[in-house]
Protein backbone atom coordinates (compact mmCIF):
# COMPACT_ATOMS: atom_id res chain seq x y z
CA UNK A 1 0.00 0.00 0.00
CA UNK A 2 1.61 3.23 -1.16
CA UNK A 3 1.32 6.23 1.12
CA UNK A 4 1.76 9.88 0.26
CA UNK A 5 1.39 12.24 3.21
CA UNK A 6 -0.63 15.40 2.78
CA UNK A 7 -3.16 17.61 4.55
CA UNK A 8 -6.42 17.97 2.67
CA UNK A 9 -9.48 18.41 4.89
CA UNK A 10 -10.44 16.28 7.87
CA UNK A 11 -10.89 13.28 5.59
CA UNK A 12 -7.52 13.20 3.85
CA UNK A 13 -7.98 11.54 0.48
CA UNK A 14 -4.38 12.28 -0.49
CA UNK A 15 -2.69 10.00 2.06
CA UNK A 16 -3.08 7.10 -0.37
CA UNK A 17 -2.57 6.49 -4.06
CA UNK A 18 -5.66 5.51 -6.03
CA UNK A 19 -4.57 1.87 -5.77
CA UNK A 20 -4.27 2.16 -2.00
CA UNK A 21 -7.63 3.92 -1.71
CA UNK A 22 -9.30 1.00 -3.48
CA UNK A 23 -8.64 -1.10 -0.37
CA UNK A 24 -11.14 1.07 1.50
CA UNK A 25 -13.87 2.00 -0.98
CA UNK A 26 -16.05 -1.06 -0.39
CA UNK A 27 -15.89 -0.95 3.42
CA UNK A 28 -16.34 2.84 3.44
CA UNK A 29 -19.50 2.52 1.35
CA UNK A 30 -20.85 -0.21 3.60
CA UNK A 31 -20.22 1.77 6.78
CA UNK A 32 -21.90 4.81 5.23
CA UNK A 33 -25.02 2.80 4.42
CA UNK A 34 -25.20 1.18 7.84
CA UNK A 35 -24.08 3.96 10.18
CA UNK A 36 -24.95 7.19 8.36
CA UNK A 37 -27.93 6.28 6.20
CA UNK A 38 -29.04 3.72 8.83
CA UNK A 39 -30.39 1.30 6.28
CA UNK A 40 -30.51 -1.68 8.65
CA UNK A 41 -33.64 -2.78 10.54
CA UNK A 42 -33.18 -2.07 14.23
CA UNK A 43 -34.70 -3.26 17.49
CA UNK A 44 -34.89 -0.96 20.50
CA UNK A 45 -34.42 -2.21 24.06
CA UNK A 46 -36.02 -0.06 26.75
CA UNK A 47 -35.92 0.40 30.47
CA UNK A 48 -39.27 2.01 31.22
CA UNK A 49 -39.46 4.85 28.66
CA UNK A 50 -35.72 5.10 28.06
CA UNK A 51 -33.93 3.39 25.16
CA UNK A 52 -30.76 1.70 26.45
CA UNK A 53 -29.64 -0.35 23.47
CA UNK A 54 -30.16 -0.47 19.71
CA UNK A 55 -29.67 -3.81 17.98
CA UNK A 56 -29.27 -4.65 14.29
CA UNK A 57 -29.72 -8.38 13.76
CA UNK A 58 -27.73 -8.76 10.55
CA UNK A 59 -24.58 -6.95 9.54
CA UNK A 60 -21.35 -7.71 7.71
CA UNK A 61 -18.75 -8.10 10.46
CA UNK A 62 -15.78 -8.26 8.10
CA UNK A 63 -16.65 -5.04 6.27
CA UNK A 64 -17.58 -3.05 9.34
CA UNK A 65 -14.53 -4.13 11.35
CA UNK A 66 -12.22 -3.41 8.42
CA UNK A 67 -13.81 0.02 8.09
CA UNK A 68 -12.86 0.88 11.66
CA UNK A 69 -9.36 -0.57 11.30
CA UNK A 70 -8.97 1.56 8.17
CA UNK A 71 -10.30 4.62 9.96
CA UNK A 72 -7.79 4.14 12.77
CA UNK A 73 -4.87 3.46 10.43
CA UNK A 74 -5.60 6.47 8.20
CA UNK A 75 -5.92 8.70 11.27
CA UNK A 76 -2.43 7.55 12.28
CA UNK A 77 -0.90 8.03 8.80
CA UNK A 78 -2.22 11.49 7.97
CA UNK A 79 -0.36 14.61 9.08
CA UNK A 80 -3.61 16.53 9.51
CA UNK A 81 -3.65 18.33 12.86
CA UNK A 82 -7.18 17.08 13.59
CA UNK A 83 -5.76 13.57 14.08
CA UNK A 84 -2.61 14.60 15.93
CA UNK A 85 -3.48 12.53 19.02
CA UNK A 86 -3.65 9.25 17.09
CA UNK A 87 -0.32 7.42 17.22
CA UNK A 88 -0.31 3.64 16.90
CA UNK A 89 3.36 2.85 17.52
CA UNK A 90 4.06 -0.88 16.95
CA UNK A 91 0.36 -1.55 16.35
CA UNK A 92 0.58 0.25 12.99
CA UNK A 93 2.34 -2.63 11.24
CA UNK A 94 -0.13 -5.19 12.61
CA UNK A 95 -3.20 -3.17 11.60
CA UNK A 96 -1.71 -2.39 8.19
CA UNK A 97 -1.16 -6.11 7.57
CA UNK A 98 -4.73 -6.93 8.62
CA UNK A 99 -6.07 -4.35 6.18
CA UNK A 100 -3.91 -5.56 3.28
CA UNK A 101 -5.01 -9.15 3.91
CA UNK A 102 -8.69 -8.16 4.41
CA UNK A 103 -8.45 -9.82 7.79
CA UNK A 104 -10.75 -8.25 10.41
CA UNK A 105 -9.43 -10.51 13.16
CA UNK A 106 -11.49 -11.83 16.04
CA UNK A 107 -13.69 -9.61 18.17
CA UNK A 108 -10.89 -9.36 20.77
CA UNK A 109 -8.39 -8.13 18.15
CA UNK A 110 -8.53 -4.33 18.17
CA UNK A 111 -12.05 -4.58 19.56
CA UNK A 112 -14.64 -2.04 18.46
CA UNK A 113 -17.56 -0.84 20.62
CA UNK A 114 -20.26 1.48 19.29
CA UNK A 115 -22.47 4.00 21.01
CA UNK A 116 -25.04 6.46 19.70
CA UNK A 117 -26.11 9.75 21.25
CA UNK A 118 -29.65 9.81 22.61
CA UNK A 119 -30.40 13.10 20.84
CA UNK A 120 -28.79 12.07 17.55
CA UNK A 121 -30.43 13.49 14.42
CA UNK A 122 -29.61 12.11 10.98
CA UNK A 123 -27.08 14.91 10.56
CA UNK A 124 -25.92 18.11 12.21
CA UNK A 125 -23.74 16.98 15.12
CA UNK A 126 -20.06 17.99 15.15
CA UNK A 127 -17.20 15.57 14.57
CA UNK A 128 -14.96 15.74 17.62
CA UNK A 129 -11.18 15.32 17.49
CA UNK A 130 -10.31 11.67 18.25
CA UNK A 131 -8.30 11.06 21.37
CA UNK A 132 -6.68 8.25 23.31
CA UNK A 133 -8.62 7.08 26.36
CA UNK A 134 -7.74 4.67 29.14
CA UNK A 135 -10.61 2.60 30.52
CA UNK A 136 -9.17 0.95 33.60
CA UNK A 137 -6.03 -0.68 32.22
CA UNK A 138 -7.15 -0.79 28.59
CA UNK A 139 -6.11 1.80 25.99
CA UNK A 140 -8.43 2.73 23.17
CA UNK A 141 -9.16 5.58 20.78
CA UNK A 142 -12.47 7.39 20.90
CA UNK A 143 -13.88 8.61 17.59
CA UNK A 144 -16.98 10.80 17.88
CA UNK A 145 -18.36 10.83 14.35
CA UNK A 146 -21.46 12.97 14.38
CA UNK A 147 -24.28 10.94 15.87
CA UNK A 148 -22.27 7.90 16.98
CA UNK A 149 -19.13 7.06 18.92
CA UNK A 150 -16.63 4.29 18.19
CA UNK A 151 -14.17 2.99 20.76
CA UNK A 152 -11.32 1.10 19.11
CA UNK A 153 -9.07 -0.85 21.45
CA UNK A 154 -5.32 -0.59 20.88
CA UNK A 155 -4.20 -2.97 23.58
CA UNK A 156 -3.62 -6.70 24.05
CA UNK A 157 -5.77 -6.66 27.17
CA UNK A 158 -9.52 -7.20 26.72
CA UNK A 159 -12.25 -4.67 27.36
CA UNK A 160 -14.05 -5.18 30.67
CA UNK A 161 -17.20 -7.28 31.01
CA UNK A 162 -19.37 -4.15 30.89
CA UNK A 163 -18.46 -3.82 27.20
CA UNK A 164 -18.69 -7.49 26.22
CA UNK A 165 -22.23 -7.27 24.79
CA UNK A 166 -21.27 -4.31 22.61
CA UNK A 167 -18.10 -5.59 20.92
CA UNK A 168 -18.34 -6.10 17.19
CA UNK A 169 -18.62 -9.86 16.97
CA UNK A 170 -19.38 -12.05 13.92
CA UNK A 171 -21.56 -14.31 16.08
CA UNK A 172 -23.73 -11.57 17.61
CA UNK A 173 -26.00 -8.80 16.34
CA UNK A 174 -24.60 -5.30 16.04
CA UNK A 175 -25.42 -3.42 19.24
CA UNK A 176 -25.12 0.27 20.07
CA UNK A 177 -25.15 1.41 23.65
CA UNK A 178 -27.25 4.57 23.91
CA UNK A 179 -25.26 7.48 25.35
CA UNK A 180 -26.35 10.69 27.05
CA UNK A 181 -27.25 13.66 24.88
CA UNK A 182 -24.51 14.99 22.62
CA UNK A 183 -25.63 18.45 23.69
CA UNK A 184 -24.24 17.70 27.16
CA UNK A 185 -20.72 17.19 25.79
CA UNK A 186 -18.39 20.10 26.73
CA UNK A 187 -17.28 20.70 23.12
CA UNK A 188 -20.86 20.84 21.86
CA UNK A 189 -21.71 23.45 24.50
CA UNK A 190 -18.55 25.41 23.61
CA UNK A 191 -19.50 25.48 19.91
CA UNK A 192 -23.04 26.54 20.80
CA UNK A 193 -21.76 29.38 22.97
CA UNK A 194 -19.46 30.59 20.19
CA UNK A 195 -22.30 30.56 17.65
CA UNK A 196 -24.60 32.45 20.00
CA UNK A 197 -21.85 35.04 20.52
CA UNK A 198 -21.55 35.59 16.76
CA UNK A 199 -25.31 35.99 16.38
CA UNK A 200 -25.47 38.63 19.10
CA UNK A 201 -22.45 40.63 17.83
Amino acid sequence: MNVSRSQVGIYDRQILTSKGESYFSSVDDYANQLLVRREGTAKLYHFRDEVLCIEIEKFNYDKLKLFFLGLLWRAHVTNHIFFRKVSLGPHEKVIRKMILESNPGYSEDYSVCLGIYRDAPTYGLPIIEPNRVRDGEVNHYKFSLGSFVALIKVDKRPFGEDWSDFLLNPDNPLRYTVLDDMKKEPLYRYIGDRLKGRESS
